[in-house]
């Protein structure tokens, strides 16, 4: 399942159906402009969800429900614990936070059973604020203590649940600062490198400034710091493992900027974004050679459109051609068959379409908005 929002969304601090609608129209260089017609209404879902998700499976929201859309197009309600953060990537585990008088504790709910079958996370119990970071493979998670402000934490390390195990082990000792909290971000596609950062445990949301950014060599047990802007907007791994993208704010030329890291050259991040212009998100092909933007580039009235480029930043071209300022692109995602992304219209009601990865044949495959898509 591809990580949430679907693409790199820049959303301030970091970390935290059946078909139908209006169709597309070609405009005269044949690229696609949509005039989206959504129903306010939540489908509705033909059965509850049992087993594991098949690859494929489109996951989205509507008016705050998560769903599943397989396939076949079955619409299936989606409980909040194979949603998000909380949903494993292979859409087969998910994660309860179980409340309690003393705090939160963290169940893992395997769906290949039926029925599900729920195992304590050890270690994962009286968290005020609990987060989770899974491993792309689904072969675990990391997860940490991220409480209110005002509260102190129950977890001050980074630790790791092993689903084939079912054993806890620390990534990221206790800081010894109680005014710092280490959060976990991202591991890279070979599970051997995570990013995390020690954030403010005053601040209101993971992130931002005041965080220190690192990355975690699982195989050398090896630290590596990095500059303080590192990791201000969501991060997405290159295939092969050697950096990752970065879609942060560049203050200095006020717009939001793709910036490349290469392990081998952390200090010297490459911006992959035009200068003067702003890309809102962005997501890797599989193959890694090229990634997807919505960007606001040189449109009218500053309209957001999809624009693809090479991992390098050459190439840019522009593949949809919006003009309606009413509309908006709320989810991109570039997967083997084509590149998916949702519209959000002017009443709020939302549509997820698909498209060539030339931009040709879009059409719309679920109503609400793309969260993710099982592999």
């Amino acid at each position: 399942m591809r990580r949430g929002h679907v693409a790199l969304a820049l959303a301030g601090a970091l970390l935290l159906a059946a078909c139908g609608g209006g169709g597309p129209t070609a405009t005269p260089d044949g690229q696609v402009g949509i005039s989206v017609e959504a129903t306010s209404a939540v489908p509705t879902p033909e059965t509850q969800l049992g087993g594991a998700l098949p690859a494929g499976t489109l996951i989205v929201t509507q008016l705050g429900q998560p769903l599943a859309v397989l396939p076949d197009r079955t619409v299936l309600n989606l409980p909040l614990d194979r949603f998000g953060a909380q949903g494993a990537p292979n859409g087969r585990y998910g994660i309860a936070f179980t409340p309690g008088s003393n705090g939160t504790s963290l169940t893992l709910v395997d769906y290949d059973a039926a029925p599900p079958a729920n195992k304590q996370v050890p270690g994962a119990e009286g968290l005020r604020g609990p987060g989770v970071t899974w491993r792309p493979d689904s072969a675990g998670f990391a997860f940490f203590d991220f409480p209110p402000m005002g509260q102190r934490a129950a977890l001050r390390a980074i630790q790791y649940y092993d689903v084939a195990s079912g054993e806890t082990r620390p990534l990221i000792p206790d800081v010894q600062n109680a005014s710092q909290i280490p959060i976990s971000v991202s591991f890279s596609p070979d599970g051997a490198y995570l990013l995390y950062v020690i954030g403010d445990a005053n601040a209101e949301g993971i992130g931002g400034p005041g965080s220190t950014p690192h990355l975690l060599s699982l195989s050398a047990g090896q630290v590596t710091p990095l500059q303080p802007d590192t990791l201000y907007g969501p991060v997405q791994w290159l295939a092969d493992n050697s950096g990752f993208l970065v879609l942060r704010p560049d203050a200095a030329a006020g717009t939001n900027a793709v910036y490349r890291y290469d392990l081998n050259a952390l200090d010297n991040p490459r911006r992959l974004t035009p200068n003067g212009v702003s890309d809102l998100m962005a997501d890797l092909s599989a193959d890694g050679a090229w990634v997807a933007v919505t960007s606001t580039g040189d449109t009218p009235n500053g309209v957001a459109n999809v624009f693809i480029m090479g991992v390098d930043g050459s190439s840019r071209r522009q593949l949809t051609r919006y003009e309606d300022p009413e509309q908006a692109i709320t989810a991109l995602l570039w997967e083997a068959d084509g590149i998916y992304y949702s519209i959000t219209a002017a009443d709020n009601t939302s549509t997820t379409w698909r498209m060539d990865l030339d931009g040709q044949n879009a059409g719309q495959v679920a109503e609400g908005t793309l969260y993710s898509i099982t592999r």
